[in-house]
C-alpha cells in the first residue's frame, strides 16, 4: 500500500505560523501539558490524520558524526571500552553533582544523571552523562569560567533538538556534562528513555545488544551513530507507551541500516 503524508507542522521554526494546529500556548507548548513542542508533528496521510508525541524526533542515523563540525575542542580522558553496569557510577555522579553546585552554585537549576550509567542492568562506557540546566545556556560568561575552574573543558558548542547547547567534559569521574536551557527538549527526551528503560527489561536487552554489535564494528559509523536505530526503536516504545501523549508509530526506514554500516567513521573523541 502507498500512503502520501504531508507534514503539517515538525519543526520549532515554524511554531510561531503553524502553532494553532497544534493548538499551542504563547511560549509554544502543549495546550495544558506545559510539554515544550519543537518536535510534535501531525501528519496527513492519504485524509487520516496522524499525530506524534511531543518529543518525537525523525530518526537521523548519522546526527553525532554530523556534529563533529561543531566540535571546539576534546575530552580529557578518553571513553573507554562499553562494560557491565558498575553500581559505583552512582557515586560518581554523586560527585560531579557536588563540583557542579559548588562550581556555579545558584545558577544550576537543575543537575541530573542520564544515559546509561544512569541505568542498572545496562552496559555502558563508564562516561557519567549529566545533564545541567542554567538560566541562559548562551550567556556563556555566567557559568562557563566557573565550570573550567573546576576542572571543566567545553567540546562543543552546538543545537540540539532546536535548542542551544553546550558539552563539556570532566577528566576524573570522566564525564560528559550537556548544559541546557530551561525548556530545552532533549533533557526531557533524556528523561523519558532513561525511565523507560528502567522499566522495560525487554528493551534493556535490545539497547544492550546494540552496544555489543556496535563496540565490534570495526571501520565503520562512530559508535553513536550505530546504536542510534534501537535508541529511535527504544524511544517508539515508550512514547506509544505513553498514557499522557497519543503517538501514531512512526517506523524507522529500514533503508538506513545500510547507509549506516557504509559510513566512514570520523575521529571518535567525542
Amino acid at each position: 500500500m502507498h500512503f502520501s503524508c504531508i507534514a503539517l507542522h515538525s519543526d520549532r521554526r515554524d511554531r510561531e505560523a503553524h502553532g494553532s494546529v497544534l493548538g499551542l500556548g504563547p511560549r509554544g507548548n502543549v495546550s495544558g501539558t506545559g510539554v515544550p513542542s519543537a518536535y510534535d508533528a501531525h501528519f496527513l496521510c492519504n485524509g487520516w490524520r496522524m499525530t506524534t508525541h511531543p518529543l518525537w524526533r525523525p530518526f537521523n542515523p548519522l546526527a553525532n558524526a554530523a556534529r563533529q563540525g561543531e566540535r571546539v575542542a576534546f575530552r580529557q580522558t578518553e571513553p573507554g571500552a562499553v562494560q557491565e553496569h558498575d553500581s559505583s557510577w552512582e557515586s560518581q555522579f554523586a560527585e560531579v553533582e557536588r563540583v557542579v553546585t559548588e562550581g556555579i552554585g545558584e545558577l544550576a537549576l537543575s543537575v541530573r544523571h542520564v544515559g546509561s550509567t544512569s541505568i542498572p542492568g545496562v552496559a555502558a562506557k563508564p562516561i557519567i552523562d549529566v545533564d545541567l540546566t542554567v538560566p541562559d545556556v548562551e550567556d556563556e560568561l555566567s557559568y562557563l569560567p566557573r565550570l573550567e575552574a573546576v576542572g571543566f573543558r567545553l567540546i562543543f558548542r552546538d543545537v540540539m533538538g532546536g535548542d542551544p547547547h553546550r558539552q563539556l567534559t570532566l577528566a576524573g569521574p570522566n564525564t560528559n556534562l550537556h548544559v541546557w536551557s530551561p525548556g530545552a527538549v532533549e533533557p526531557q527526551r533524556h528523561a523519558v528513555f532513561t525511565d523507560w528503560l528502567i522499566t522495560s527489561r525487554r528493551d534493556r536487552r535490545r539497547y544492550n545488544a546494540a552496544k555489543a554489535a556496535a563496540s565490534e564494528a570495526v571501520g565503520a559509523a562512530r559508535y553513536n551513530d550505530l546504536k542510534a536505530a534501537a535508541v529511535y526503536d527504544i524511544y517508539e516504545e515508550a512514547f506509544i507507551a505513553d498514557p499522557h501523549h497519543h503517538h501514531d508509530p512512526q517506523p524507522r526506514p529500514k533503508s538506513t541500516e545500510r547507509a549506516m554500516s557504509d559510513c566512514p567513521s570520523p575521529h571518535s573523541g567525542g
